[in-house]
């Protein structure tokens, strides 16, 4: 009955790869009140907000103590928790005072013995020296070295920017050459042969963990830089001319044009190998992404394909954005990603000293000529 009422419920409301992650967390909270705790599935509001803390914190101790979860998976299945019961009504007290008590205990538990793995954030200027590693890769290490570089200026989730291990990008979240669009005042460029005349680049992102409902996109949109992109992939190692004025409208221009004969379902990290076309994967990144810190002396384990979200979200922070606007560029749920700039600040400090002693200030960096906006799927 509730696994049928379940599916129903999760019809409505969120994106369809929310639905099975919902509802796996669902089963387990059917489990758990029915044959651990021999309880009705949904807590009763009539009870009051005490009553339901203390069941809602008995759950969270039992994913903590017994099931080995960590907070943030747990966070994650008390949200599903919380979905289904709002679809009956039902509001739970995740804000009582108690709930958030013992939620804060188990967070201090864990942090006692949960070793960190918090990952450093990359920089432009260790992507620029990563070019002479990635030029050895050949026509699909550029559009691997490039879209590293857009999850850097757009703050792109791996998901959104490179494939699972079976080659296939998120169906939601993944962005395709159709979600890329050049423009020139009020007209869209639609051939390749125009795209260089552009004065600005907007990336649609249909969805994302902040953004569940598949009708609403967040739109980027940045500009050119202040020098020309005059790029030369030439397998020699050399580092390109002009590389001063480089931004997200440069670095994505560029990877558009590797192979303009892809139709607007392509991702736009998709390469030719041999007689086929492949997607560049998250793990062949995190392989490619450690093998150019390595080659500049850094720990690579300490580096993977998140680490260029959180470095344009560093860049930021050291350039003086406020943490809103930070939150609303790399479209993070929530203020978590404060943790990372807290975690980092010789990081950040080191990407001030950059902004201050490059090129007299003549750098384009992450979020400069560029602005966030919330709009429906095909708005413009």
């Amino acid at each position: 009955m509730f696994g049928d009422l379940a599916v129903l419920l999760s019809t409505v409301g969120v994106a369809p790869s929310t639905h099975a992650t919902y509802a796996a967390a669902w089963k387990l909270w059917v489990e758990w009140r029915t044959v651990a705790v021999r309880k009705s599935v949904y807590l009763d509001e009539a009870r009051g907000e005490e009553v339901l803390a203390s069941e809602l914190a008995k759950y969270m101790a039992y994913l903590f103590f017994c099931r080995g979860n960590k907070m943030s998976t747990i966070a994650g299945k008390l949200v599903a928790v919380k979905y289904y019961h709002k679809r009956i009504g039902v509001d739970l007290p995740m804000k009582h005072h108690f709930f958030r008590a013992v939620k804060a205990g188990l967070a201090r538990e864990s942090t006692l013995h949960t070793e960190s793995r918090m990952r450093r954030p990359i920089s432009w200027t260790i992507l620029r020296s990563g070019i002479r590693t990635a030029a050895a890769w050949g026509e699909g290490g550029r559009v691997l070295w490039l879209g590293l570089a857009v999850s850097y200026f757009f703050m792109c989730r791996p998901s959104e920017i490179f494939a699972y291990g079976n080659g296939k990008i998120h169906k939601e979240f993944g962005i395709t050459r159709g979600n890329v669009a050049f423009w020139k005042g009020e007209q869209q460029l639609l051939t390749p042969a125009l795209w260089r005349c552009a004065d600005r680049v907007e990336v649609l992102f249909e969805a994302s963990k902040s953004n569940h409902d598949e009708a609403v996109v967040s739109r980027v949109k940045t500009c050119p830089g202040l020098a020309a992109f005059d790029w030369e992939w030439n397998g020699t190692g050399e580092v390109p001319r002009g590389m001063v004025g480089v931004g997200g409208f440069e670095v994505l221009l560029e990877l558009m044009c590797c192979f303009p004969q892809l139709d607007a379902m392509a991702p736009i990290t998709a390469y030719p190998s041999g007689q086929v076309w492949k997607v560049w994967t998250c793990a062949q990144s995190s392989s490619a992404l450690r093998d150019l810190v390595a080659g500049q002396g850094l720990k690579p384990e300490e580096y993977a394909p998140h680490s260029g979200r959180i470095g344009g979200a560093t860049r930021l922070g050291a350039m003086g954005l406020s943490s809103w606007a930070i939150q609303q560029q790399g479209r993070w749920k929530s203020s978590a990603f404060q943790s990372y700039l807290r975690a980092n600040l010789d990081d950040v400090q080191k990407a001030s000293f950059a902004l201050a002693s490059d090129a007299a200030g003549k750098g384009i960096q992450p979020g400069q000529k560029t602005r966030w906006q919330g709009g429906r799927l095909g708005a413009r």
